[in-house]
């Protein structure tokens, strides 16, 4: 800094005398202010810069004028700068009545002082005592005005504010001046950290300088600011560089993460891509937004809304909605949002939590009795509701379980937002221990214990503590010890602030994979019906839909959802690759500046720190930073269950103010109806509570709901799982009504229940001729709970006990299957069906023992089939392979006459088996992972496609034989069928239709590989492989425009195909024919409206059942049933009008195709 030229005046009076100083006036240059400046000098303005700009401001001056060996001044002993003289303060100077007006002082002029003025009124004694041979001579300029502008900063000294230098007359003088001018001097670009300023110090001065103000406005006498304390040296940053490294890489952002253009199929515009209700309106970056207007333009915008107001409040004009929110960009982008830190809560609002959260405390045992009535809603299809064998199931053990763990969750609140309250504590605690001691020693005391971990963390402080004070020596090892935990602490949190910000991001862009799937699904479903644009009309008739494929003739489906897959795998690696480059910068930082701690403190210790040293200290900080991690974890974890609790409440409180009108706007002119709708909004939020007058009953039944939903919230929640695992544990009971009661609960996932499955099993024993068929399907799927409970029901039904009964009709291999179906092993049931298949002499099987072989592997649970040959060689001693390659063998005669076996049986089961694991994401190696859908669909077609050939082709002699087995034919579609309809129960009947067409375009695709150079190779003029094999297979017009229906989906035309197959056939009489096809219109009705329609009606009868519940008129099992009753007969009237509907299609169509049959197309079906 420079300082303007100075003429030193004769000397009058000097401070210190300098031997040889020149008496006469001379002029001196223009001085710089350097780092060279006397050490005295630079300790006094490192004090001043403390005060005014921070420590670590203080640290840089010091940091290149200390010796080495000194942290300030000389190791052993560390001098305070000696005091200036304090500053005098002059009031103006009144003038008497009458007197003249004084002569304006001259720029730079001191005011003549008033006389009798006191010379100070604070400081010490040596300060304000004024030498009797020297003259005090105030500042120049130095006026209560000039005082009252410049009170509230912080002193520019240790003890005080600074008199400024008289006139200097000699260098020594001048070289006092030079001090004091650098003691004003502000440190250029201070940067640091909040934690290690002044901010206490700071506060009170300005507190004193705004109470000077006062004192200088009210009296000609104001007081002096009292001076800061003198810097503690621990709170000096020695390493700012380090620290400002640490600053700059927490500063770093996850990049904007750009997703792709969405998928569709060609000559199909996109379907949009939906938003996922998780992802927050700020997580997505948002068209540009306008330029600002000019200032001409803004005086013209200023004009028209003032006219605008003005007719609005003639009722000239009406108000006119603000425009809306920026839309999102397309494709969407996603933003690292790191919002701001949430204001701490104020006193006021610590107490509105605590008052919530006494709220649920005071309800936690009527709370957890509805928690677990909830759960005992949400497993087995809510059949334990309203049944007397379960009235008060879970009452003894999952109520005070469940209240255990609310009492915990409103303890970690607390401690979340207010650690220091006491009476919630105390209360919560009382609660526990009360619960521990009802359980009979079943819970542990969570007060002991948690006063066990206090008094741990107590004794392990003060261990910390006494090894710090042992260890340190003097300051630098207390400066070492705070800057350490400063570094742990920044660094921690920064890293957790990326890990999770990178976790946030892998979240999303995963919710966005699926939204981009279920997309492109949309997209293909609108390409089959011809819908160019979402929303269009279907454009393509039923008969003429196809699934689209690529030009390799893949499903498109297919390999959209895998490029979709590979896109999306490669933003969760940029995100990882981003979050690694910024926590690794964080980490460096941090272990670079412990490094330079280090060193500063060796350096001024004196300490040599040898190679071996540095590497331990650097193990050491690898740990702290792990640990420092974990605690930054905890404490972020902490921090965002107060914020959104207090949020909640912040919220709460407006909009209760809102609806009665007591809140900032209230009163105020503004758009009625926008406030109307701000007013329904609140309305609803508070709708929560039960008390309308107070807003934290609203608060608290968030916090109530928000446990509720972490405990029984979905199928995979703990205390679900542990409802289900406890009713299966349930013995069964002796009583009819108590057996029944399991029955429905039991068998409510596995229907038929337990009298039914007893009196078909029994029927299919009790008579000549044991039914096999009927038994096995009596038995079929059972768990062991079922079982059991199956048992005691058919020896109490039939008074004949179950097993000994199946071992007096059947033996061998049958009775090995029927007994593994009664003991729950699927694995072993499907290995003994396949022995039982297998001829007794051996050689190929029969057509029907080949199918049962192969719905054997069919019905096992997913993953299982790993075990089937293991189970297979136990009961028979052979191997799997084999017996499925004899049993499923036929041959076929080769050019050259001779015969080659015909291995497609074969194939088709282990393709079966394959199938099973993948569908277990269980790999061909036997690992575990996630199932592969473009896996399961590739295994899924080539099982289609097997059977449906050997459906088409059977050799007989080694010869195709000269027609298909129609019936397995309609087997193989039906399948295909039903196995999407059972996988995707929530889909609508569209949809199933357009999942039908895509897998049987992958059937094709899979025969085309399989077989099409066998059968004459590629799709020609009339079609496919697979046509052509049809139409020379199938006999009739019937067959294979049913075939043909079933494989492109057109359900009307299969309707009438099989009503003219079956009329035409002469198997069956007329009546019998139409009723069987009116059944099955009614059935394809019955299921479009069961999709369509009832997921709204239950959702419906759900929500009011819950409102009901929460104004205390909870449904008993009557009602329930009545309305379920309503809701079959709103379902039943729905689907009436819609098989009308369809059946009047059938007809037009069945008049199309078959018209000439029956003497035109008018009236052909009747």
């Amino acid at each position: 800094m420079l300082l303007p030229p100075q003429r030193v005046p004769a000397r009058k009076t000097r401070r210190e005398d300098e031997p040889g100083a020149p008496e006469s006036v001379v002029v001196m240059p223009p001085l710089v202010v350097t780092a060279g400046a006397p050490p005295a000098a630079r300790r006094a303005l490192a004090g001043r810069v403390a005060a005014r700009n921070g420590n670590l401001a203080a640290g840089r001056v010091l940091a290149d004028v200390e010796p080495e060996d000194a942290f300030f001044g000389a190791l052993d002993t560390a001098p305070l700068p000696l005091p200036p003289a304090p500053l005098r303060v002059e009031p103006g100077v009144e003038r008497p009545p009458g007197a003249p007006a004084a002569a304006a002082a001259p720029l730079g002029a001191a005011p003549p002082a008033p006389e009798g003025a006191p010379a100070a009124e604070e400081g010490t004694k040596d300060e304000t005592q004024p030498s009797p041979d020297k003259s005090l001579t105030p500042p120049p300029l130095a006026t209560a005005a000039a005082v009252e502008a410049e009170a509230g900063e912080p002193p520019d000294a240790f003890f005080g504010p600074l008199d400024e230098a008289p006139p200097v007359t000699t260098p020594a003088e001048l070289a006092n001046a030079v001090d004091r001018a650098a003691g004003r001097l502000p440190e250029p670009g201070f940067k640091g950290s909040a934690k290690r300023v002044f901010g206490p110090l700071v506060g009170a001065a300005q507190g004193r300088g705004a109470a000077t103000r006062t004192a200088v406005a009210a009296s000609d006498r104001p007081t002096r600011i009292p001076p800061p304390r003198i810097p503690d040296p621990i709170e000096i940053d020695p390493t700012p560089e380090a620290t400002e490294k640490i600053v700059t890489a927490l500063k770093g952002r996850l990049p904007d993460l750009k997703l792709p253009a969405a998928w569709a199929p060609p000559k199909t515009q996109p379907s949009v891509v939906a938003t996922p209700t998780a992802v927050a309106a700020e997580e997505l970056r948002t068209e540009a937004s306008p330029k600002p207007p000019d200032a001409k333009a803004k005086e013209v915008a200023k004009k028209a809304k003032d006219k605008r107001d003005a007719a609005k409040q003639a009722g000239d004009e009406k108000v006119t909605a603000p425009p809306g929110p920026p839309a999102p960009l397309v494709p969407p982008v996603l933003a690292d949002l790191r919002p701001p830190a949430y204001p701490p809560p104020t006193p006021a609002e610590k107490a509105n939590v605590i008052a919530a959260l006494q709220k649920v405390l005071v309800t936690s045992e009527k709370e957890s009795k509805s928690i677990v009535e909830a759960g005992k809603g949400q497993i087995f299809n809510g059949t334990l509701l309203g049944r007397k064998l379960f009235e008060h199931f879970g009452e003894k053990d999952f109520v005070p379980e469940t209240e255990q763990a609310l009492l915990a969750r409103i303890d970690e609140l607390r401690q979340a937002v207010d650690p220091a309250e006491t009476v919630l504590a105390n209360a919560t605690k009382a609660r526990q221990q009360l619960l521990a001691d009802k359980a009979a020693g079943k819970v542990v005391d969570t007060t002991q214990t948690a006063q066990s971990a206090v008094t741990t963390m107590t004794e392990d402080a003060a261990k910390t503590k006494g090894a710090i004070d042992a260890s340190k020596r003097k300051v630098v090892n207390e400066l070492l010890q705070e800057r350490m935990s400063f570094v742990d602490t920044q660094v921690g949190d920064g890293v957790v602030a990326q890990k999770r910000a990178a976790e946030r991001r892998r979240t999303l862009v995963g919710l966005y994979e699926t939204a981009y799937k279920d997309a492109a699904r949309d997209a293909d479903d609108r390409a089959q019906a011809g819908q160019t644009k979402p929303g269009d009309k279907a454009t393509i008739e039923l008969e003429k839909r196809r699934a689209p494929l690529t030009d390799s003739g893949e499903l498109w489906l297919t390999v959209a959802e895998r490029e979709i897959h590979t896109a999306f795998e490669g933003l969760r690696a940029a995100t990882d690759t981003s979050r690694d480059k910024l926590v690794g910068a964080i980490q460096q930082a941090g272990l670079d500046a412990r490094a330079a701690v280090r060193d500063w403190a060796a350096k001024r210790l004196r300490h040599e720190r040898a190679e071996d040293e540095r590497h331990s200290a650097e193990a050491d900080d690898k740990a702290r930073q792990e640990q420092a991690e974990k605690d930054a974890e905890a404490r972020a974890a902490s921090d965002q269950t107060r914020d959104r609790l207090v949020q909640d409440v912040r919220a709460a409180v407006y909009f209760h103010d809102l609806v009665n009108d007591k809140d900032a706007g209230a009163g105020k002119v503004q758009d009625e109806t926008l406030r109307s709708q701000q007013k329904e909004i609140a309305k609803k939020y508070l709708a929560d509570g039960d008390e309308p007058a107070d807003p934290l009953s609203a608060v608290a039944a968030h916090i109530r709901t928000e446990f509720k939903i972490a405990q029984v919230g979905s199928p995979e929640a703990p205390l679900v799982k542990k409802m289900h695992d406890k009713v299966l544990e349930t013995p069964v009971p002796a009583g009819d009504e108590e057996q029944e009661d399991l029955s429905a609960v039991l068998f409510s996932e596995n229907p038929p229940d337990a009298d039914t499955r007893a009196d078909i099993a029994f029927k299919a024993m009790d008579q000549w001729g044991t039914d096999e068929d009927a038994v096995y399907r009596a038995l079929a799927g059972l768990t062991e709970p079922q079982s059991r409970l199956l048992q005691a029901i058919y020896e109490r039904k039939k008074g004949r006990n179950l097993a000994d009964h199946i071992d007096s009709e059947f033996s061998g291999s049958e009775f090995k299957r029927a007994m593994a179906l009664l003991d729950s092993k699927p694995v072993e049931a499907a290995a003994a069906a396949i022995q039982y298949a297998r001829p007794l002499l051996g050689g190929p099987a029969s057509k029907e023992d080949r199918a049962a072989m192969l719905e054997a592997i069919r019905t096992l649970p997913p993953g299982k089939a790993g075990q089937l040959a293991s189970a297979f060689k136990a009961q028979t001693g052979d191997d799997l392979d084999d017996a499925l390659k004899e049993s499923m063998r036929d041959y076929k005669q080769a050019e050259d006459g001779s015969f080659k076996p015909d291995e497609r049986g074969f194939e088709e089961s282990q393709a079966l088996v394959q199938l099973n694991l993948a569908q277990a994401g269980i790999t061909k190696e036997g690992k575990q992972g996630a199932p592969d859908a473009e896996a399961i669909r590739n295994l899924q077609a080539q099982a289609d496609a097997l059977a449906l050939d050997r459906g088409l082709r059977s050799y007989t002699g080694g010869t195709v034989g000269p027609e298909a087995d129609f019936d397995a034919v309609r087997a193989a579609f039906d399948r295909i069928r039903r196995e999407i309809e059972q996988n995707n129960p929530n889909w609508t009947q569209d949809q199933v239709d357009a999942e039908t067409r895509r897998r049987t375009a992958a059937m094709q695709r899979a025969y085309e590989q399989r077989f099409g150079a066998e059968v004459g190779g590629g799709a020609g003029e009339e079609g496919s492989s697979l046509e052509r094999v049809m139409k020379a297979q199938l006999r009739g017009d019937a067959q294979l425009k049913l075939a043909q229906s079933q494989l492109y989906v057109d359900r009307r035309a299969e309707i009438a195909s099989r009503l003219q197959l079956e009329a035409t056939t002469g198997a069956y009489s007329s009546d019998d024919v139409l009723n069987q096809q009116l059944q099955a219109n009614w059935d394809m009705a019955a299921d479009a409206v069961r999709r369509s329609e009832g997921p709204r009606l239950r959702r419906e009868l759900s929500e009011q059942m819950e409102k009901d519940a929460k104004a205390g008129k909870a449904w008993d099992q009557t009602q329930i049933e009545t309305a379920e009753r309503a809701i079959d007969r709103q379902l039943e009237e729905l689907t009436k009008a819609k098989a009308r509907e369809q059946m009047k299609e059938v007809d037009a169509r069945f008049g199309a195709l078959y018209g000439d049959s029956w003497g035109g197309k008018e009236g052909a079906l009747k």
